[in-house]
């Protein structure tokens, strides 16, 4: 079987080639992330560190359906992410890329996003095992927001897990322990939403040489009474103020692609302001409205809600 590569897409409406991540600004968008093949095909339901994209692709099509852009490497990439700056999704094609073009899909007409192209090598593999359909699929109904656990009855530690969200909202892994021989740990955006789980045990091969670090994954949830500056090794920000705060998006110690939730839960408005750079191009913005949820995540100059 060929080496694997990452796609990781975020989007809406059709499944495409199966390749969307949550967002959290309970609009419906729903998906989860996978490794794929340079067919399309996934092998892998893990997420491996990925270099500095080698293009950046701004992504505007007329309309929707399919749609090709150029990103002028000159060899085939190695992955490729997607991020969008718009409602609605942009999804990879069945064969997601060549040397010339990335072939995507768009959802709807007017939808935006950008194009991270990779040429480096994900950490290294050995032979690929993976492939195997989920051990167990389990259904997920959380009561509250926060962190929740579900059992997954296999008796062994899982290889890999991705959540699909079946409602609004979104359902991720907690950080830094996703999973033991007992139990998924998960944390939701919001009370009474709906997803599912799949969880896998098949091998994935044996590993070669680690690849370089990635982005940080969704974590630390925590609660904020006043105004807050945001540290690196932050998640998910509950604000909790019937007063207005202002919460300061600081740049030092992010990665390229590294997210961070911000929900306001009381009826103070919340200010939202980057530290350096824009936010969606603009110097703030505000979440006005009482259980309203944004999602950013950071470029290394500028922060977009995605």
């Amino acid at each position: 079987m060929a080496r694997p590569i990452l796609c990781a897409i975020t989007g809406v409406g059709a499944e495409g080639a199966g390749t969307k991540i949550q967002t959290t600004d309970g609009s419906g968008v729903n998906g989860h992330v996978g490794m794929f093949n340079s067919s399309g095909t996934l092998v892998d339901s893990g997420v491996a560190a990925l270099a500095g994209p080698a293009a950046t692709l701004t992504l505007a099509p007329s309309g929707p359906g399919n749609f090709t852009v150029a990103h002028g490497l000159g060899t085939t990439p190695s992955a490729m992410s997607i991020l969008m700056t718009s409602d609605g999704g942009i999804y990879a094609q069945t064969t997601p890329y060549d040397s010339v073009n990335v072939y995507l899909t768009a959802s709807d007409i007017g939808v935006t996003g950008k194009c991270y192209v990779f040429t480096a090598s994900i950490g290294g593999s050995g032979p690929a095992g993976a492939g195997a359909g989920p051990a167990t699929t389990l259904s997920l109904t959380p009561s509250t927001a926060g962190n929740f656990t579900v059992a997954h009855g296999l008796g062994v530690v899982p290889t890999g897990a991705y959540v699909s969200m079946t409602s609004g909202g979104a359902i991720w892994l907690q950080t830094p322990t996703h999973w033991d021989s007992t139990n998924i740990y998960l944390t939701a955006s919001d009370p009474s939403i709906t997803g599912i789980v799949a969880v896998f045990t098949a091998s994935i091969g044996g590993s070669g040489p680690a690849g370089p670090t990635g982005p940080s994954g969704s974590g630390n949830l925590q609660t904020k009474t006043s105004s807050y500056g945001t540290v690196s090794t932050d998640g998910t920000i509950l604000m909790n103020s019937a007063s207005a705060t202002t919460l300061t998006l600081n740049t030092s110690g992010l990665v390229s692609g590294q997210m961070i939730r911000i929900k306001n839960i009381n009826t103070g408005i919340v200010t939202v302001t980057p530290s350096s750079g824009t936010i969606d191009g603009s110097a703030s913005i505000t979440i006005a409205v009482q259980y309203e949820t944004i999602e950013v995540v950071f470029d290394l100059t500028n922060f977009w809600v995605v």
